[in-house]
């Protein structure tokens, strides 16, 4: 291997080889180079060539590793930043890609294309990702919302209007008051009883009451004509599914 000390003079040019393998070698100004001269003919020392390219091989291979983390860790992240709930994991791994990527940046040799190539779009994604994890933020709080509001539909008051049977048909009237300051929509259970036995069920979906504002309930339901004392009731009371 050819030893890197520099020559007397760190002008270009010719000097005595400093590996003893050969007379002369040339120096560039900045390292010396495998063109060597030997009896006065010039040969390419390919131990040299092989030497240098073994260095440039072993250059840094912290620096190509933390690329390919960067890379692979941003495409992860970018997946999933927009997705409710997971884009934490998202901003965490864009966190870590455009940690990985900056020093992988600041170990890879220039000459090596494929692992700066690697951490420059590492970052770049990297940095689109922590963008679209705002997105991801955006929906986490409306999908919390819509949850909230299908199992808290807050203060209401429901009463029924009328209960009526005839010819085998039950029909429930009967009204829902949001006392909450905002616009609810509501999920209203009804039981159908005749004494002890469960006739039937239903589920009004009753939309868009204003606050202060009282919704209409109506259900109808089929039967038996012998039965003339139906109770109507309102077991329960929730929003509507997200």
């Amino acid at each position: 291997m050819t030893t890197h000390q520099p020559p007397p003079a760190a002008t270009p040019g010719w000097q005595p080889d400093p590996s003893g393998r050969f007379e002369f070698r040339y120096w560039n100004g900045e390292r010396w180079t495998a063109d060597v001269s030997l009896h006065g003919q010039r040969f390419i020392d390919q131990l040299d060539q092989l030497a240098t390219a073994s260095a440039v091989n072993r250059s840094h291979p912290v620096g190509r590793s933390a690329a390919i983390t960067s890379f692979v860790v941003a495409l992860s992240s970018f997946a999933i930043a927009w997705v409710p709930f997971l884009f934490v994991l998202g901003a965490i791994g864009a966190i870590t890609a455009f940690t990985f990527g900056m020093l992988s940046l600041g170990r890879i040799r220039r000459g090596s294309a494929t692992g700066r190539n690697l951490a420059v779009w590492g970052v770049v994604i990297s940095v689109l990702a922590a963008g679209l994890c705002v997105v991801g933020g955006v929906f986490t709080v409306a999908v919390v919302r819509e949850v909230n509001k299908y199992f808290e539909p807050g203060k209401y008051q429901t009463d029924i209007v009328a209960c009526t049977t005839e010819d085998g048909f039950v029909t429930l009237d009967a009204t829902i008051l949001n006392q909450e300051a905002t616009t609810r929509d509501y999920s209203i259970y009804i039981r159908y009883t005749a004494g002890t036995k469960l006739l039937d069920s239903d589920t009004v979906i009753v939309r868009r009451v204003d606050p202060s504002t009282k919704g209409a309930i109506h259900s109808t339901t089929i039967v038996d004509r012998t039965l003339t004392d139906v109770t109507c009731t309102i077991t329960d009371v929730e929003g509507v599914s997200p």
